[in-house]
This record gives C-alpha cells, structure tokens and sequence, in this order.
C-alpha cells in the first residue's frame, strides 16, 4: 500500500516487487488482496497490453476509514456476533436457573456486556461515516475525558 500510495501515478505490478525485493506474482497477490480491501485500485489496462497497475487514493484519512471499515467487517463483526450469540444463549439458560443465584448474576453481567459490545460497535459506524473533520472534533472532545495513557507509542 505504502508504495502505491506514495506515487504520484499509478504503479506496476513489477515495479512493486523491485521495491520491496518479492516475486512479482507476490506483489500482485498482496495488490489483489489491497484492492479487495478496498486501499488500492486496480486500473483495467491490462486489456490495453499495458502492465497491470494500481493506484492508491492520496488522502491518509481516506486510508485509515476505509481500513476501519474493513477491519471492524472482518475482525470485529465475527466477535459482535459471537457475543451476541452468547448473550441470546446465556438468556435461554436463564430461564432453568435460580433467579437470584450466582449464575443469574453471570448471565447480567454477560447481557451488559453484550449492549456495552453493541454501543462500540455502534460508536465506531458513527465514526467511520462522520469523515475527518467531525471525526477529529469528536476525538479531541472524548480525549479530553480520559485518563492518564495506557499505550505510549
């Protein structure tokens, strides 16, 4: 992504794998992959008799929504199912336990839990569509609630 994204025209498949020092068809493998993420494009030239290239929008934000994006559909949709199937099961079971034991008091905390999943997840669509400016406002807003860091970088 970096060197496509660092063009200022759209790039081979072969100049890719002479940067990074790949095969040329792991150059295209990793382009394919970019562009089914949605981080680069690929050009249709190859009909032409031109090599295959792909280009890369030039806007970091663009980049880092659209991974965002991607990121939340692969990694984190599976587990927002996973704890909202967890969530549907553990009330099933409520049904055939003692209400005021230790088991119902789990099964709460796991129902808090499943709406605290379902709020980040809807925390982090609100962000992904808000676009940079109203992002970055929102951001500096919540920032200033926090507490000391946890990750330095």
């Amino acid at each position: 992504h970096a060197v496509a994204f660092l063009a200022a025209r759209p790039v081979a498949v072969s100049h890719v794998a002479e940067l990074l020092g790949i095969s040329v068809a792991q150059a295209e493998d990793g382009l394919d992959e970019l562009e089914r993420w949605g981080v680069v494009r690929g050009l249709d030239e190859a009909a032409q008799g031109h090599a295959r290239r792909f280009e890369a929008d030039g806007d970091p934000w663009s980049w880092f929504l659209v991974t965002i994006k991607e990121r939340g559909r692969r990694e984190f949709g599976p587990l927002l199912s996973a704890i909202r199937e967890a969530h549907v099961s553990a009330h099933a079971v409520r049904k055939r336990i003692d209400p005021h034991g230790p088991e119902a008091r789990r099964i709460e905390r796991i129902g808090r839990f499943s709406e605290f999943v379902d709020q980040v997840a809807g925390l982090l669509e609100t962000f992904s569509s808000l676009g940079a400016g109203p992002m970055m406002s929102a951001m500096r807003m919540v920032s200033k609630m926090r507490g000391p860091r946890l990750i330095r970088i």
